[in-house]
C-alpha cells in the first residue's frame, strides 16, 4: 500500500553486505511503474438513449466511472464523440449532447463513443453505444386556407379544401395517410397531403326530399274502394302528399 506512482516514481535503498567483520554498501534505485485506472464502467442505470430531437447538453444516460488503485484523481475524455455529437464532464464523467444538429434517426439509429479514463501518466478506456431514439412528425395541419368542404353531388377526386402538412425535426420525408375515411368516402395523396373524394356514392339532390306518406299506388293493394267512389277529402289522404322538390 506504500507504492504510489503519483506520490514518488522510485525509491532508494541501501544493501549492506558483511563477513561478520567488516561490511560494504552500496545504494540501488527501484522505479515506480504506474498503474492504470480501471476501465471505465457506466454507473448511470438509465438507458443509453437520446431523441434526435435533443437539445445540447441533455443527458445520454452514461456516467463513465474508472478508480486509481491509491485513490489518486481520475479524469475523463473522449477519443471518439463520434463525429462531434457527444461531450464528457472530465470531472464527473457523465456523457451528454455537444451538437443535437447531428442526431438523425433517419441516418443512424445509433452512435459508439470511447471514454478515456487517465491519472495523469497511464489511462485505461471502454467504448458505450448510445441509441438515437425517433421523434414523430409534428401534429398535421391544415395548410390550405379553403373551406374544409365538397358538394354533395361531387365526383371522384374533387378536393375538399384539406392540404394535411407535417414536418420531420430533420427535414426527413413525411408521408400522409388516413386511419379514418370516414367509411370510404374520403383519400388522401401519400405525398402531398391533399384530401380528395374517394366515393361519393348516390347522391339525392338537396332541394328533393322523398315522400313521407303512402301513395296511390301503395294503398290500392289494400281493397279499398274505388278513389272516384270517395269525397275529395279521403281521396286526398288516399293519394298522401307529393314529393317535395
Amino acid at each position: 500500500t506504500l507504492l504510489d506512482f503519483e506520490t514518488a516514481t522510485s525509491h532508494d535503498i541501501v544493501v549492506q553486505a558483511s563477513d561478520g567483520t567488516a561490511s560494504s554498501t552500496e545504494r540501488f534505485t527501484i522505479s515506480i511503474t504506474n498503474v492504470a485506472p480501471t476501465q471505465p464502467s457506466d454507473t448511470n442505470n438509465t438507458a443509453n438513449t437520446v431523441s434526435e430531437g435533443a437539445q445540447n447538453g441533455d443527458l445520454v444516460g452514461i456516467t463513465a466511472t474508472a478508480t486509481d488503485i491509491h485513490g489518486g484523481t481520475v479524469t475523463y475524455s473522449l477519443t471518439d464523440d463520434a463525429g462531434g455529437r457527444f461531450q464528457i464532464d472530465s470531472a464527473t464523467g457523465v456523457v451528454g449532447v455537444k451538437d443535437a444538429t447531428l442526431l438523425d434517426y433517419e441516418s443512424a439509429t445509433s452512435h459508439t463513443i470511447t471514454v478515456v479514463a487517465t491519472d495523469g501518466a497511464a489511462s485505461s478506456q471502454q467504448q458505450f453505444t448510445i441509441s438515437v431514439t425517433n421523434l414523430p412528425p409534428s401534429q398535421p395541419v391544415d395548410s390550405n386556407d379553403a373551406v374544409n368542404s365538397v358538394p354533395q353531388d361531387a365526383v371522384q377526386g374533387t378536393t375538399v379544401g384539406i392540404t394535411a402538412t407535417s414536418t420531420d425535426s430533420h427535414g426527413g420525408a413525411v408521408t400522409y395517410s388516413l386511419t379514418n375515411d370516414d367509411g370510404g368516402r374520403f383519400q388522401i395523396d401519400s405525398h402531398t397531403g391533399v384530401v380528395t373524394v374517394k366515393n361519393p356514392g348516390p347522391a339525392i339532390p338537396s332541394r328533393c326530399k322523398p315522400p313521407t306518406a303512402p301513395t296511390l299506388q301503395s294503398l290500392r293493394t289494400s281493397r279499398l274502394p274505388s278513389p272516384r267512389s270517395l269525397p275529395l277529402w279521403a281521396r286526398r289522404q288516399l293519394i298522401g302528399p307529393r314529393t317535395e322538390c
